[in-house]
């Protein structure tokens, strides 16, 4: 099996996940596991040591937040929703859990994903950088601690901005690398200050910037996107706050540094900045004892970008993200039963098979794309733009490839095909 094949292995009743080839290669390094699909694109871990301070990473931000899963003005119910750099999957299986309606996506590197999820979760092995397209697939897309992962910000902006539907929402949660007194002075001196210009230095030198942030209103704004806003939230490093809920989510920020000290040097700083493995072990315990006074009182900021793809999407758009792609599927029953590849071409949603389902007993696309037509604009009284172009792409489709990959088992509009 190629590098590009991928299966979709059944994890439960409930989920599929599809993975390529190489997932399962690992790679093993410095006593840790790293992913093995486009090996180095991470540096991190992806083993169960490194998934528990994700976890709690995962549960600090909630404290942050005030149980708040995103902080977007949009009503997921029923929505289309994306998790990019999904890790072990909580984000994703937590709103899933919330927005039963909905349907979620997540997509990492590794496939470290819980055994048994909601039914309306699945998860895709894939590199955001270079596996992952797709037009107008989504309405709100989640993106958590990316930074020190990404390449090239810009273009992945441009492919989110191509992955929204009009109207659709990308929030970006980002934690900044440097630390502060709760008076809002820099912390310039000390071990932990260190660690973070020893990370930059290293995400600097591997071309994976840590600190992306300050570029992301002119990346996104260069993609399409509009009405960028950012707010910044101060978290703890400590569990000093009197608040409870500070003191919660200081301590498992500290915790996760604790514990994750040797997953962020392993590579960062013994492979690309050539540290001896003693010095590694030497730095990290100063690290650790630093962590463990207080009395500084230290914080740090937490970035919360969202941006919207504007509501409205001309004729241009609709021939560049709609219609090309479609017409460019040759052989329509292999993809219908990829879902894989059909989650590429997300224009042919739920509606339009409905649509096609109506006239599904037809031998002639023209009939079938006519009495389509017809029979939605009688049900529903309009065809959205979308929808009409999305048909116009089917209608060039073999008849008989066309009628195998609808529904064998209708319930039409009417509740009587016959009638059509």
């Amino acid at each position: 099996m190629s590098e590009t094949d991928s299966a979709c292995i059944a994890r439960s009743s409930f989920d599929v996940i599809s993975l390529p080839s190489s997932a399962l290669d690992h790679e093993w390094r410095h006593g840790r596991r790293y992913h093995g699909h486009h090996s180095g694109a991470y540096i991190y871990p992806n083993d169960e040591e490194e998934q528990i301070r994700l976890d709690m990473i995962h549960q600090a931000h909630l404290l942050l937040h005030g149980g708040s899963l995103f902080l977007s003005s949009i009503d997921l119910t029923g929505r289309s929703i994306l998790d990019i750099g999904t890790g072990t999957g909580i984000w994703a299986v937590q709103i899933a859990d919330k927005y039963p309606s909905a349907s979620v996506v997540g997509l990492d590197l590794s496939p470290i994903q819980p055994q048994i999820v909601p039914p309306n979760v699945q998860f895709y092995v894939e590199d955001v950088e270079r596996d992952w397209n797709e037009i107008a697939a989504y309405d709100f897309i989640h993106c958590r601690g990316m930074s020190g992962s990404i390449t090239d910000w810009p273009t992945l902006f441009h492919k989110i901005y191509q992955a929204l539907r009009p109207g659709g929402i990308i929030e970006i949660h980002e934690m900044l690398p440097a630390i502060f007194l709760t008076n809002q002075e820099p912390v310039l001196n000390g071990p932990l200050v260190d660690l973070m210009r020893g990370l930059v230095t290293a995400h600097s030198q591997i071309g994976r910037s840590l600190d992306p942030v300050s570029n992301f209103r002119t990346w996104t704004e260069e993609a399409g996107l509009i009405e960028f806003s950012e707010e910044i939230f101060e978290i703890p490093l400590g569990s000093w706050p009197e608040d409870q809920q500070r003191k919660n989510a200081g301590k498992l920020l500290a915790s996760s540094f604790n514990t994750g000290l040797h997953a962020l040097t392993a590579k960062a700083f013994r492979d690309v900045l050539s540290w001896s493995t003693e010095e590694v072990e030497v730095f990290n315990a100063y690290v650790r004892q630093e962590l463990r006074q207080e009395s500084s009182r230290r914080i740090l900021h937490v970035s919360v970008c969202t941006a919207r793809r504007s509501a409205h999407m001309d004729d241009d758009e609709y021939d560049v993200y709609c219609r090309e792609p479609i017409m460019m599927v040759s052989d329509p029953l292999k993809w219908w039963l990829d879902p894989a590849q059909r989650r590429r071409f997300p224009g042919l949603s739920s509606m339009a098979i409905d649509i096609l389902s109506i006239a599904s007993m037809s031998a002639e696309t023209e009939w079938l794309f006519s009495k389509a037509k017809l029979s939605v604009t009688d049900q529903r009284g309009s065809m959205n733009v979308e929808t009409l172009n999305l048909l116009e792409c089917l209608r060039s489709w073999d008849a008989s490839a066309l009628r195998l990959i609808l529904p064998t088992e209708c319930q039409y509009m009417d509740g009587n095909h016959d009638n059509l």
